[in-house]
């Protein structure tokens, strides 16, 4: 069978790195959240930190701040969706996390 980018034999399926389909969608949904929520809120986050002189401490407004883009995480149904489901056991695929987790 000849090598396609739908149509694998079994030798190559073995080492098919490719993300699966389904998962593209979140993939895509972590990366506008990383974009559009998390990368300001860390600017803020590291502005509102200047200049404070215990580094293992928050400044005012930065647990604020992380607490905001996690609420929103969770709004967005970003938060734990590695867990799998406690109804099915299913869950996404470690192959396709580690994509979503290198852009976390």
């Amino acid at each position: 069978m000849a090598d396609t980018e739908t149509s694998m034999d079994v030798q190559n399926d073995l080492n098919d790195l490719r993300m699966s389909d389904a998962a593209v969608p979140l993939y895509e949904h972590v990366k506008t959240f990383i974009r559009d929520v998390v990368n300001p809120m860390s600017e803020e986050f590291h502005r509102l930190g200047e200049g404070k002189t215990d580094i293992w401490s928050y400044a005012p407004g930065q647990l604020e701040a992380l607490e905001k883009a996690k609420d929103e995480a969770k709004k967005q149904g970003l938060w734990n969706f590695f867990l799998p489901d406690a109804e099915t056991g299913e869950g996404l695929k470690n192959l396709d996390y580690a994509y979503i987790a290198a852009e976390l």
